[in-house]
């Protein structure tokens, strides 16, 4: 049997030969430290869980947050995850996600959050940051304008039902004094135009009327659809795996009026004569609630002082 030959020489020459290899697999070269591949990645985690633990100190020093320790369950996955982090924005995320673990006045310990951070490409996460910030967009958006509405709506209501009486008058006289059998056109056209006029605020007081509770509607909405619609196949698949998103299929259903029959001698129009199509392919992704806390968690506390 052929001896290995494990001289220091034979060692050194293997080394320089897979040198270069394991420097493209890390990354930076570390050169001056001499360690072996096993060594240069711990190396390099190690740097990555300090950098990332001093970043989650600076969080919780600039926002007052009074810590608490946090079980060695967590902790462990948490860091060891964190030290794998290349992305700069995502380590940003790691050290908020921290910040938030060990605030004590958070009821947070959730120990699936470190893994399903590990998971995530910063196109996914930035995907369901986007679509944090429009529903909080949106709520900011309906709150102002409910407050708005509130503060005028007997204003404005008012105003309406005054223009639809004067309306309804110069209408009622109009009737009583034009024979439209006689009538000019341009009597007509005046008719017309305050009928016409009439009917717009109508529209307008009865859509008035409603905006509250579409107002209300809003802000209780739940529901928020994936903002980014670029992400890949297998990204979208990534976020449903984890269970940060779901896919909602909405079909709909129509009518193709050209298989319509329209004939004068048909009294009915039978099943048989409409073709009835569905559109399955409306799909709509949407944030869940776990999507929502996971994103939430990895977002700065802010300060009673900001």
């Amino acid at each position: 049997m052929q001896k290995i030959d494990l001289s220091s020489t034979a060692i050194e020459k293997a080394i320089d030969l897979i040198k270069d290899f394991t420097n493209s697999l890390i990354g930076p070269a570390i050169d001056e430290t001499g360690l072996l591949l096993k060594d240069r990645v711990s190396y390099w985690r190690f740097k990555n869980q300090l950098n990332i633990l001093s970043k989650a100190k600076a969080i919780v020093e600039k926002n007052g947050i009074q810590t608490k320790a946090i079980s060695l369950k967590l902790l462990v996955p948490l860091l060891e995850h964190a030290s794998l982090e290349e992305e700069s924005e995502l380590q940003n995320r790691w050290a908020i996600l921290i910040s938030n673990l060990v605030d004590a006045s958070q009821n947070i310990e959730n120990h699936v959050f470190p893994y399903i951070l590990s998971q995530l490409s910063i196109e996914e996460y930035n995907s369901l940051q986007a679509t944090i910030n429009a529903k909080r967009d949106r709520l900011i958006k309906a709150q102002k304008e409910l407050k708005s509405y509130v503060e005028t709506k007997d204003l404005i209501k008012s105003d309406y039902e005054y223009q639809i009486n004067n309306l309804s008058k110069q209408l009622s006289e109009l009737r009583r004094e034009l024979d439209f059998e006689e009538a000019t056109i341009e009597q007509r056209l005046n008719y017309r135009s305050i009928y016409n006029h009439h009917s717009i605020i109508e529209r307008q007081l009865f859509k008035h009327n409603n905006l509250e509770k579409e107002l209300l509607d809003s802000i209780k909405e739940v529901q928020q659809e994936l903002i980014d619609r670029s992400l890949e196949t297998h990204q979208l698949s990534n976020l449903t795996r984890l269970g940060l998103i779901r896919l909602k299929v909405l079909p709909i259903a129509f009518i193709d009026s050209h298989s319509i029959r329209n004939e004068r001698e048909e009294e009915y129009l039978t099943l048989e004569d409409v073709e009835i199509q569905v559109d399955v392919e409306n799909e709509r992704y949407y944030l869940t609630e776990l999507g929502e806390l996971f994103i939430r968690t990895c977002n700065e506390k802010q300060s009673s002082t900001n």
